[in-house]
């Protein structure tokens, strides 16, 4: 399964498209300055502060831990993640109009609270989890992280943790579990390496840098490039399965995994096509809402990492930027010239990824748009991927991990040893699992018969 060609086709796309914007570096030390909000921050902060009824935005995670766990080792591994990231000590406040107050605070004393209930029974751990992913993360308030260690028995515990995303982003969970591994194996004594400096850059450094940039002639011409996007994206054909996204916490969810010899070829007609996967995933996910009636358009949302300036991987904070992928169908196409064709638009939308697009619109009306709308998410590996030193670690699942406000259907691939897995979720009451399951089926279909004859007709 693993296929390190594909790995350096999109590191190859990410070179060239970062050579393409040309970006300035972002000067290290913000010079005593109080950063401004984001762009990406400004979005979540006004979707979630100013839309009435929109939960937070906070990314939950949980894990079960068996084996000789050192608590204070944990609890300081947590505090020096802290520490070394700024963003995760950066509050945010309103202020005269409609103006976002941000600070960054020093770093303070951590406590990692636990609750013994090695005589309690599942029903009572899974209440003690329900009660914590329940509790908001108050954005006025140092740190921006929420942490709860529960005790089930002698040599087994549940390990929560939840952070707010307007400071987190997928790629820093990644960084978010490293550390704290990191950390936790110095800690406990099981490593003598030395402890790992803080990243020169932080992401108050970048949000200087955005506001300059965002007033130069590079912003400008990915201006025009998502202005003249606007429309299609705003005006995004519904598919008509289901009724309008309810403001409730109503999700359903299915499992969706591609066989590892389906996942292999997926990935190698990706590596043919000088493509990566995600686009091979986008290329059949338009045909499945064609499929299902979608009309002669439709658009796909996704998200870019926009970590391409020199320093910003090892910089905990948001960089993910919302992106519109537009298409249209044509009447028969083989699936090899599909591909192209849906290749050619992740590039360009790509080359224009660090614009801001939703700002040619309102919030509000942004967040409405991606309500309606589909979304793709496509990782390369687990972003829960969690090592503590001498322990087994695993993933553990709640009711609340797959709740999602954003769109209202998505497709969550992630590439595993096994083979490509994920979900596929809606937000639209009237969609249930028999019917996500008959599209997981369909998807699965348009691959099998793309990645057997891809110059066939589709």
């Amino acid at each position: 399964m693993e296929n390190e060609a594909s790995g350096a086709v999109w590191d190859i796309v990410r070179q060239r498209l970062a050579a393409a914007r040309r970006q300035s570096p972002i000067r290290p030390g913000s010079g005593g300055r109080t950063p401004p909000i984001t762009y990406q921050q400004l979005f979540i902060w006004s979707s979630t502060v100013y839309i009435p009824g929109a939960r937070p935005a906070i990314d939950r995670m949980c894990y079960r831990l068996t084996g000789p766990l050192q608590v204070a080792a944990l609890e300081r591994a947590i505090a020096a993640t802290i520490e070394r990231h700024d963003a995760l000590r950066t509050t945010f406040r309103p202020g005269w109009w409609r103006r976002v107050i941000v600070e960054v605070h020093p770093a303070a004393s951590f406590s990692l609270p636990m609750a013994d209930l090695r005589k309690g029974s599942a029903e009572d751990a899974q209440r003690a989890l329900d009660h914590e992913a329940a509790q908001p993360i108050d954005l006025r308030v140092s740190p921006l992280l929420r942490a709860k260690l529960i005790r089930l028995a002698d040599d087994e515990y549940l390990l929560y943790l939840a952070v707010h995303a307007i400071v987190s982003d997928e790629w820093s969970l990644h960084l978010l579990w490293r550390d704290i591994g990191l950390f936790y194996a110095v800690f406990s004594g099981a490593s003598d390496a030395p402890v790992p400096a803080a990243p020169a850059i932080q992401h108050g450094d970048y949000a200087l840098w955005q506001r300059e940039w965002m007033a130069g002639s590079a912003a400008g011409a990915q201006r025009e490039f998502w202005r003249a996007r606007v429309a299609a994206l705003s005006s995004i054909p519904r598919l008509p399965l289901g009724n309008e996204v309810s403001s409730s916490s109503h999700c359903v969810a299915v499992p969706i995994a591609l066989p590892a010899d389906l996942s292999d070829r997926l990935i190698g007609l990706a590596d043919a096509e000088g493509c990566t996967p995600f686009m091979v995933l986008l290329a059949g996910l338009f045909l499945l809402l064609r499929r299902y009636g979608i009309g002669r358009e439709a658009v796909v949302f996704g998200f870019a990492a926009c970590r391409d300036n020199s320093g910003t991987a090892e910089v905990f904070g948001h960089f993910a930027n919302l992106m519109g992928y537009h298409a249209k169908f044509p009447q028969r196409i083989a699936f090899r010239t599909w591909l192209q064709v849906i290749r050619q638009e992740v590039l360009a939308v790509a080359r224009h990824q660090d614009y801001p697009f939703w700002t040619l619109s309102t919030p509000a009306a942004a967040m409405h748009h991606r309500a309606q709308s589909v979304s793709l998410v496509y990782r390369r590996s687990s972003i829960y991927a969690l090592d503590l030193a001498g322990l087994t670690v695993e993933g553990y699942q709640s009711e609340w991990w797959d709740i999602d406000d954003g769109p209202a259907f998505r497709l969550d691939i992630t590439r595993t040893p096994a083979g490509l897995a994920g979900s596929l979720s809606s937000s639209r009451h009237g969609v249930d699992t028999e019917a996500l399951t008959g599209m997981a089926g369909h998807l699965i279909d348009i691959f099998r018969r793309a990645t057997t004859d891809p110059d066939q007709d589709i």
